[in-house]
């Protein structure tokens, strides 16, 4: 079925009795809730539809026995420009971690910081076996190159995998499988760094001039904050679509809902179902029936959280694996990838007198098969060797596994600014600009910029 065409067999028209429609928007993200805010900056009604029990999509903090448990690690890049744009950053009460990290090797920690913020870790960060001091002069030598380079060169630059920049920089084997492999691993969700190398130097240059950091209550304030300046009204949470055309939606308790407009600020692959079918599809095993090609068009990401009665002496770090391939041998579906303290950045993360660990696994065999209790258990094992015998009396609070984190960015993949437009919907959504929080304010922006357009009304009235 064409979502541009009516069906054989309509709903009946229990519709809104409203002379002027609103624009609705499926998807309560970030892309859609950016996209909402600046239209109704514009005067224009909207009308969210989240499938979930609250606002925010893959952006969404848990509470779990007192526990503040971000889904998959997140956070927020303090120098993205849509960030300052459309945040009150000063209102999030921002908690920093350190810049650089902490590279684990067997059961010692080793600091590789950013002597341009952090003078006084010069000489530590140089004598960590991370690589050699060559190789960290190539580091400061590529931050003085990517800080100088417009944002139009890097995108305009011939491409490579990350991996190729990196050894096309010189930067030695060991420093790229003990930090690079990591680090980049963690923010990709993906080790093998296939990634884009024009995706991989925009990052460079953000990590450069801003700090990654955590709102104090949680990741999840961001999109309650874009949220709270919408009417409550024209939020509908717990109600999912079943079937979208361009003038109307159809929610799963068979009411049909008008519009102006119709914006899909969804996953890539159910947008992209969404637009050849007009159906929702069913995703509720998205590793059995997956009309979207999730596995390859997306990365995917496990997190096991820990209750720590004391917690290891790691600080605001993000701890990295630097014997990650050599641990996969051991735990091919369960290696840790990187680890950090939310509650040491911010109390309120966990109960007075408790801490909470978050660890990453990267899910990139993307198996069908996800047993918490197996990779609890695994990653207690790893942490053993790890820390030794304070993880003896840590307790698993939660795992969870996203299974959608963020669309994938590799070769041909990163092409910000495609246009909003398909066929007579609108489409939003980090696929459309970069796998980031950026991209994804980025996108709502400019559809609702676009939807503005088409509505007649100059998009300056929603600034």
């Amino acid at each position: 079925m064409r979502p541009d065409k009516s069906p054989s067999d309509p709903p009946s028209p229990q519709r809104d009795p409203a002379p002027n429609p609103p624009v609705i928007v499926v998807g309560g993200g970030l892309a859609g809730l950016t996209c909402a805010r600046t239209l109704h900056r514009a005067g224009v009604a909207v009308r969210v539809f989240e499938r979930a029990d609250r606002v925010g999509g893959r952006v969404r903090t848990d509470l779990r026995d007192g526990f503040l448990l971000d889904r998959g690690f997140q956070v927020l890049n303090t120098a993205y420009p849509e960030a300052r744009r459309q945040l009150d950053l000063e209102r999030l009460d921002l908690r920093s971690f350190e810049p650089g990290a902490l590279v684990r090797l067997g059961r010692r920690m080793h600091p590789v910081s950013d002597p341009f913020r952090r003078p006084s870790k010069v000489v530590s960060t140089l004598l960590a076996p991370i690589g050699s001091c060559l190789d960290k002069l190539r580091i400061a030598r590529l931050r003085h190159r990517v800080l100088r380079q417009p944002v139009g060169e890097i995108l305009a630059a011939t491409e490579h995998t990350t991996r190729e920049e990196l050894e096309s920089q010189g930067f030695s084997a060991q420093l790229i499988e003990r930090f690079f492999e990591p680090f980049y691993g963690g923010v990709y969700l993906e080790s093998s760094l296939e990634t884009s190398s024009r995706w991989f130097r925009l990052l460079f240059r953000q990590f450069a001039r801003g700090s990654a950091a955590l709102p104090a209550a949680g990741m999840e304030q961001i999109p309650r904050q874009l949220a709270s300046e919408l009417p409550q009204d024209s939020l509908r949470t717990g109600l999912a679509v079943r079937r979208v055309w361009p003038d109307r939606i159809e929610t799963v308790d068979g009411e049909v809902h008008t519009a102006r407009a119709v914006v899909l600020a969804c996953e890539e692959p159910v947008t992209q179902y969404l637009l050849q079918s007009g159906d929702w599809p069913d995703l509720a095993s998205p590793r059995g029936r997956d009309p979207g090609d999730l596995a390859r068009r997306s990365r995917g990401v496990s997190c096991v959280y820990l209750d720590a009665p004391a917690a290891p002496a790691i600080g605001a770090s993000l701890v990295l694996n630097g014997q990650r391939r050599r641990d996969l041998q051991r735990w091919p579906d369960a290696t840790i990838n990187s680890l950090c303290a939310p509650s040491l950045l911010s109390a309120g993360y966990a109960p007075p007198g408790r801490n909470l660990i978050s660890v990453t696994v990267l899910d990139e065999r993307r198996t069908a098969e996800f047993d918490p209790d197996r990779l609890a258990a695994a990653v207690h094992e790893q942490l053993g060797e790890w820390f030794g015998e304070m993880t003896r009396g840590w307790r698993t609070v939660d795992v969870t596994r996203v299974d959608y984190a963020l669309p994938t960015q590799g070769l041909g993949e990163l092409r910000p600014g495609r246009a909003p437009r398909r066929g007579a919907f609108f489409v939003a959504g980090d696929h459309l600009e970069t796998a980031s929080i950026q991209g994804a304010l980025v996108s709502g922006r400019k559809t609702a910029a676009t939807v503005l357009c088409d509505l007649g009304i100059d998009r300056r009235a929603a600034a």
